[in-house]
This record gives structure tokens, sequence and C-alpha cells, in this order.
């Protein structure tokens, strides 16, 4: 398989898509089930490189770091998995969870250690515009990701469930402790901001959740939530 930079420089993929943005746009929605086809990390990283180098970014800061994940430490992934638990208000036992999480490869999303250095804030307030920039960097910059996937014919899901408060029958101080751990494994200088599974679409109606090691429903499977036409989103003002 030749590589995606090949591809752009080869055949101009980026000036002439294979697919149109519209079809990508149709074609993109959150995966919960994953084939078993294998998914080159590196070649993902290649087509990151790519999107980095292009795609809009929050005043050119570039604040936030890509890490890819496959399954070459399998308690990592299982462990980032239970932690990104979908229902405070549930239990594990009742909890769908998600599974995007268990995709051939992870991406994960998080600040940069370079980042606080570039805006150089002084006091809280500054620290929070700090960090609500760095979160619309990671909306803008993954979402970029997620397109060129989906145009170099990848599936992808989000997740945002990187607990911050307590799940229910989960010891507050023992969770952060976790999570403090995993994000030190993953060698992240600040705690993860959302994730994004890469892989191949599967036809199963059900996954295996190693938290309770056995198989439960998908929570959903290729419906997009989009809202009703009757609500309006865009808006032509006078």
């Amino acid at each position: 398989m030749r590589s995606y930079k090949y591809l752009a420089r080869h055949l101009g993929v980026f000036k002439k898509n294979t697919m149109n943005f519209l079809d990508i746009l149709q074609k993109r929605e959150t995966t919960f089930t994953w084939s078993d086809e294998k998914v080159d990390k590196h070649l993902i990283a290649e087509i990151l490189s790519t999107v980095v180098e292009h795609a809009p970014s929050k005043q050119n800061r570039r604040t936030v770091q890509i890490d890819i994940l496959d399954w070459s430490n399998e308690q990592l992934r299982k462990d980032l998995f239970s932690l990104t638990h979908r229902d405070d208000d549930l239990t594990v036992e009742e909890d769908q969870g998600n599974p995007q999480m268990l995709a051939p490869v992870l991406l994960v999303f998080s600040p940069r250690e370079t980042s606080k250095d570039l805006f150089g804030y002084e006091s809280n307030e500054e620290m929070q515009t700090h960090k609500r920039n760095t979160h619309l960097e990671a909306g803008i910059i993954s979402a970029s990701c997620v397109y060129a996937l989906t145009e170099a014919g990848y599936d992808t899901g989000y997740c945002k469930c990187w607990p911050m408060i307590e799940v229910q029958g989960v010891d507050l101080d023992g969770e952060r402790d976790a999570l403090l751990a995993l994000q030190k494994k993953l060698k992240l200088p600040y705690e993860p901001i959302l994730f994004v599974g890469v892989g191949y679409k599967g036809n199963e109606k059900e996954y295996f959740d190693p938290r309770i090691n056995k198989n439960r429903p998908i929570p959903t499977h290729g419906v997009k939530p989009t809202p009703p036409k009757t609500e309006k989103v865009v808006i032509v003002r006078d």
C-alpha cells in the first residue's frame, strides 16, 4: 500500500479529492464496532502529519499534540477503555461503555507541553483562557484529522468521556489516582482532551466489554444524532 504522502504528492488528493467534501461529510459517522483488518499506525501518522501542516489552528499556536496508540500495550488500552465511562449515573454493569475506544488505533488529543509557555499566562483568568483556546484547538484539529482519515478510507469514532467527576460506585480519589497513573504511562504533560478511534467498521451488533468480560449491545449503530429539520441551526441574519 502506498502512503498517504505518496498519494498527496503524486495524485494531488488535496487539490483534487478522490471524494468531494460532501461525500466525506455524508460518509463520516461514529463507529462503535471494528473489523479485524489491520491498521498501520505509521501510515496514520503520515496522514495526520500532513493534516497538521495544513489545517487551521487557533492563533497558529498548535497547542495540541496527537498520540497514536495501537494494541502493543494491551493493558494500557483496556485501562483507557475502563476509565472512559459513558454514563456517570450508571454502574459499570449497567453502563454501555464506549467501544470506539477499542478501535485498532486510538488517537489521544492533549495539550502540548510547550503550549503553556506559548501563552505565558500568569493569572487564573489567563489560565482559563488558555484552557478554552486549547480545547478549541483540539476541536479544530480533530475534525480536520477525522475528515482526512475518512477520505483515506478509514472509519472513526469520537470519545470525550475522560471522567472529571465521580462515577457511581467508584471512589473519586482512587479514580483520579488511576487517571494520573494512566497519564504518566502515556507520557502526557496534561490530561487528555478527547479520543478518536480509527479502523474499519465491523458489522456486529455487540462488542466484548473488557470491564465485565462479556459481550454487550453497542450503544448505537451508525446513527447520526442530527437535530430535527424543524430545529434551526443555521440562521441568516438581516
